[in-house]
């Protein structure tokens, strides 16, 4: 989502760029009024060609809303994310400052070597501490049938915890993991026999008194 906006908004801000430069080139080689000429001419060429009754007008608005609507909301979306995530400690000459933003792809790579990891995604949020570090996973994991969920868990959560301790440098690391499906390694799957006949009950068949009214042991 976040590569959307930024291509779609790259491709906006080329466009008015590239408009805003024609125009200002264009009233320096031509008058106003020729400019303006063209334009109509333009424009009344544009709707013969279009086919009657089609509502361009409104087609035309609903664009230009929706393209006002999205640099309005993109602008608000780069002011938030302005704000760059970083984490510092202090180095043997002294004080280091790494932006977490592009370590993520790297911690994500290294994840995804772990055989259980099958996808994983990964936010590193800074902390209050200056050298402690958040990193938000959210991950698709494969497990055995037989194996416990708590410890697939325990060990991605370790493997990343370890390996983003080596990539930063630091020591302080929360790990917080979001699972959100477990795949089955339906080859560790072992089926039970099948029960073609179902357990036999042993019926309570009162015994028969035996001659002289005692009771014949059965």
């Amino acid at each position: 989502m976040r590569g959307l906006i930024r291509f779609v908004g790259g491709t906006v801000t080329l466009l008015t760029s590239l408009i805003v430069l024609g125009g200002g080139a264009l009233f320096v080689v031509k008058p106003k009024h020729e400019i303006n000429q063209e334009i109509d001419r333009r424009w009344e060429e544009l709707l013969v060609q279009l086919p009657e009754g089609w509502p361009y007008r409104e087609i035309l608005a609903v664009l230009i809303l929706l393209l006002g609507l999205f640099m309005f909301l993109s602008f608000f979306i780069r002011g938030k994310k302005g704000r760059r995530r970083t984490i510092s400690f202090a180095g043997a000459h002294g004080d280091v400052t790494i932006e977490l933003e592009n370590i993520e792809g790297v911690i994500e790579k290294v994840a995804r070597k772990l055989p259980e990891v099958r996808d994983i995604r990964i936010r590193l949020e800074p902390t209050d501490a200056r050298s402690r570090v958040l990193v938000l996973a959210e991950a698709a994991l494969m497990k055995d049938a037989d194996a416990d969920a708590r410890q697939v868990t325990d060990r991605v959560q370790d493997y990343i915890k370890q390996h983003t301790r080596k990539i930063l440098g630091v020591q302080e690391v929360d790990v917080r993991l979001t699972v959100k499906k477990f795949l089955l390694n339906m080859r560790s799957v072992k089926p039970l026999p099948l029960l073609l006949e179902g357990p036999r009950e042993t019926a309570l068949v009162p015994a028969r008194p035996a001659e002289g009214g005692a009771i014949q042991p059965s």
